[in-house]
């Protein structure tokens, strides 16, 4: 008897280790004609690699990844489904099925897997924006908030989760809060497209008519426009598209996270598609010039100009760096090309009134700063470069206003320009402003670390306090 015991112990014994992996979905078919020849071939290596090797999932991963980049994104699902069965601790492939599966509208599924995503990898911003997101759109409003409130409480500049605040807000009618949120997500990033439509139609709720018609404008202008997301992971599958559009699109990502040398990677790649994408060429001038790369940035300034003369982004990046070289001539001259073709182009009226007022025409520097403001209002530095000639010119009211303009958003510049209103409201007699503006720029100075700046506002300080002028 006690054998037989012993037996069935041992049988339960061996029934208790891990439990069996799940069976790999059979891979899908793929329809290769559908690619150019160029992709085709790209899809055809890593497809006999999964052959070769049907349970390495990294080998399963690479399939999914250069699928879901090419927007087949069924196939794309079974091969990330096939390498989260292979490897589910791995956060990228529970991530990426989600991703996948969310561009085809599946959203009970990428919740789930955004939540077995989040389980390994709690602190992955993106994918908890994106959950929350999904909650929202699924009519989840008060998980949602709970997650847009702990994305913001890790990092209260998280433009896309203050939107998403702002309209879980405007869903309970709660428009002055709303309003405030999508202010914050505009103030952290001021062309965000969405979240100006959205503040103007809480101001028309409002009744501030005026704000309303402002936002809507600046709504359209940016509409295209998004806040970076940093998501490295699907900047990363993005990056592996052949297509020109889409390379493009991720080498402005991998910029806007500050990876120039891999932007520029992913932009060379674009011009191996298509020389003729002036846009690349535009782009890389900009960031071989942001390395040091002078010679590099200038020959694709040429390039573009061989393919279209007539681009003013061209123009505007090549005035930039004649004038970080000392070439005032050739900058002006540039910028004046740029406004030609584009009169209504910001960047350029400020950086023309810049070099005209280095060589003394000061009217013809705040005819451009004016002019910068009047077509995009939220340009900080035209208003500062403006109040502070008008400062200097005694105009110390309007040049106040001006100044008070570019506090918002709060960041590493906002220090520099409270310390320039300070020393206005003290030029024009307002020592209690001066004081309060100068403290206020003291604090955020020594918050960014920007020692030589916190000297000056305390010297300045220093004066005022013992009420010398």
């Amino acid at each position: 008897m006690k054998g037989w015991v012993a037996a069935a112990a041992g049988l339960l014994l061996g029934c208790g280790g891990a439990p069996p992996k799940e069976s790999l979905p059979p891979q899908p078919e793929v329809k290769l004609e559908a690619f150019q020849p160029t992709i085709r071939g790209e899809i055809e290596k890593v497809l006999r690699a999964v052959e070769s090797r049907p349970e390495d999932p990294d080998a399963n991963a690479e399939a999914a990844m250069l699928l879901h980049a090419h927007q087949q994104n069924a196939a794309a699902e079974v091969y990330y489904d096939r390498a989260r069965i292979l490897e589910p601790d791995r956060f990228d492939w529970v991530y990426l099925l989600a991703c996948v599966q969310l561009e085809q509208g599946k959203n009970k599924e990428a919740i789930g897997n955004l939540r077995a995503a989040l389980q390994i990898d709690p602190g992955y911003v993106p994918a908890e924006v994106k959950l929350a997101d999904l909650l929202l759109r699924t009519g989840q409003p008060r998980e949602a908030e709970s997650l847009y409130s702990k994305v913001l409480e890790a990092d209260p500049e998280n433009a896309i989760a203050w939107y998403g605040l702002g309209r879980i807000h405007a869903s309970r009618d709660e428009t002055a809060k709303a309003a405030e949120a999508f202010e914050k997500a505009i103030q952290i990033y001021p062309r965000y497209g969405q979240a100006h439509y959205a503040l103007a139609l809480a101001y028309r709720k409002l009744h501030r008519r005026q704000d309303a018609k402002r936002h809507f404008e600046l709504g359209e202008t940016h509409k295209l426009d998004m806040p970076p997301t940093g998501d490295r992971i699907l900047t990363a599958v993005r990056s592996k598209t052949k297509s020109p559009t889409e390379y493009l699109r991720a080498g402005v990502e991998l910029e806007k996270q500050g990876r120039l040398e891999e932007s520029v990677a992913v932009h060379l790649k674009v011009l191996e598609i298509d020389p003729q994408q002036v846009q690349a060429h535009i782009n890389l001038m900009s960031l071989y010039w942001r390395l040091g790369r002078k010679e590099e940035a200038l020959a694709h300034y040429r390039k573009a100009l061989a393919i279209n003369e007539n681009l003013p982004d061209c123009h505007y990046d090549y005035g930039v760096i004649m004038y970080q070289m000392g070439n005032r001539a050739e900058a002006k001259k540039a910028f004046r090309r740029a406004l030609e073709i584009n009169p209504f182009y910001a960047k350029a009226h400020l950086n023309l009134g810049v070099v005209l007022e280095e060589e003394g025409d000061i009217a013809g520097a705040v005819r451009h700063f004016r002019k910068a403001i009047e077509n995009q209002p939220d340009y900080r530095l035209a208003h500062f470069h403006l109040g502070r000639v008008l400062a200097d010119q005694g105009k110390l009211d309007e040049a106040i206003r001006h100044f008070r303009q570019t506090l918002k958003p709060q960041d590493e510049q906002t220090p520099g320009y409270l310390f320039a209103l300070g020393i206005a409201y003290a030029r024009k007699g307002d020592r209690g402003e001066a004081l309060r503006c100068m403290r206020r720029a003291r604090d955020q100075a020594s918050r960014f670390d920007q020692w030589q700046l916190l000297a000056s506002i305390n010297r300045s300080l220093q004066t005022l306090q013992r009420g010398r002028p």
